[in-house]
């Protein structure tokens, strides 16, 4: 069971696998008898995310009521004889995530203090080589590693991963430039509110914030490279595709010193 509490709520998620189908069951309909949302996927379908609205169990029937993503109405599927409902994925076995009230903590960290231990997340990730993907409990290639990871992906497998593989790649090229582009514009904000926060105890708190700002023309090329990669891929001209990750992966390098500068000018313990 994999827990994370928020402090912003005070709620945390709790994430269920590999349970037995009786026991997925009693959680299910113990977490709804608590007015509690319940979130899972590939219910006896495509993996995609679902809600789970309801269970009804009579004799051998198990009738999940589940929302999926796109649907217009809830569907009522029946899981009899299913040890899970997960019946194409070899990683997941009855996977669920519930919301739970959290032990919230004496102390709630101010947002400023959250962006600056996003930043120095971010520093962190980004030279790392792999992390844990705990739905799958498989190890995934992150920062600047995923880069070449996805070069190498589209270069090598993207034609013997046909259709599904081709849609990853293009979702994963929207999300990717998204994201970076959600940065270019957020940061100069971020840097412009660090003043607010007196809790911060900076001792340089001019450097951090231009250091913060400068952050930000570096994702917009970054975004604007990933792009045009995406635009490539459409093209299907790979070659140009993994030259504009190429550029991306370049801005990201020269944004990892700034990053680097932030974990050094911003204060490590509260």
């Amino acid at each position: 069971m994999c827990i994370r509490d928020s402090y912003y709520t005070g709620y945390g998620a709790r994430e269920f696998n590999g349970v037995p189908a009786n026991d997925l069951d009693d959680l299910v309909a113990f977490e709804l008898s608590q007015g509690r949302p319940l979130i899972t996927a590939a219910v006896s379908g495509p993996l995609a995310p679902e809600i789970v609205m309801g269970i009804e169990r009579e004799g051998p029937a198990r009738v999940y009521t589940v929302w999926r993503a796109g649907d217009d109405a809830p569907s009522r599927v029946d899981l009899a004889n299913l040890a899970s409902v997960q019946i194409d994925s070899f990683f997941m076995k009855n996977w669920v995530v519930v919301v739970r009230p959290g032990e919230r903590p004496d102390w709630s960290a101010s947002i400023g203090r959250l962006r600056l231990d996003v930043l120095r997340w971010a520093s962190k990730h980004l030279r790392a080589h792999k992390e844990l993907f705990h739905e799958t409990r498989r190890n995934y290639a992150t920062g600047l590693a995923a880069f070449d990871s996805f070069s190498t992906f589209l270069t090598e497998r993207l034609e013997a991963s046909g259709d599904a593989g081709v849609a990853y790649a293009r979702d994963h090229l929207t999300a990717l430039s998204a994201a970076r582009a959600s940065a270019a514009s957020r940061l100069p904000v971020w840097a412009d509110e660090l003043p607010d926060f007196d809790d911060l105890r900076v001792d340089d708190p001019d450097a951090l914030a231009a250091t913060i700002r400068a952050l930000a023309p570096l994702y917009a090329d970054s975004s604007a490279h990933v792009a045009r990669a995406h635009e490539a891929l459409l093209a299907e001209d790979v070659p140009a595709c993994t030259s504009a990750l190429g550029a991306a992966a370049s801005a990201e390098r020269d944004a990892s010193t700034h990053l680097d500068r932030v974990a050094e000018l911003a204060p490590r313990r509260f």
